[in-house]
């Protein structure tokens, strides 16, 4: 029966650099171009990390928008919880703890709550 809902198992995968100067390198409000040319992707492969770094907030969520983060340097990728570099509708709950991140290779898989308008960690994986 269909419900009016539209899905897909295809997952659009997009290359996404970072240029990190020192450990800990923080993006804040990071423009995935969610609402323009990159509508339809999914999954995100963050390359180019020559440090740790953070993202502090992802701009353009809409309510029920659904990212993968695929971290695929050796470095450590982390998100930060309610980190005011950000603007607060960018902004990444990670549910109860100050920052998650991956052991260097891994992915944060993360859903946009309109009604909370914010990013919402779902999973990591190292």
């Amino acid at each position: 029966m269909h419900n009016g809902l539209t899905g897909s198992n295809f997952y659009g995968i997009i290359g996404y650099p970072v240029s990190t100067m020192f450990p800990n390198t923080p993006f804040n409000n990071v423009d995935l171009d969610l609402s323009g040319d990159n509508s339809s992707v999914t999954v995100f492969r963050i390359t180019g990390a020559s440090n740790s770094f953070d993202f502090t907030g992802i701009a353009g969520g809409t309510d029920g928008k659904h990212i993968l983060l695929l971290n695929i340097t050796s470095n450590n990728f982390g998100v930060v919880n309610e980190d005011s570099r950000s603007l607060e509708e960018n902004r990444i709950l990670t549910l109860g703890s100050p920052s998650e991140s991956t052991s260097g290779t891994g992915a944060i898989e993360l859903i946009y709550d309109g009604v909370l308008e914010r990013w919402i960690i779902l999973n990591i994986r190292n």
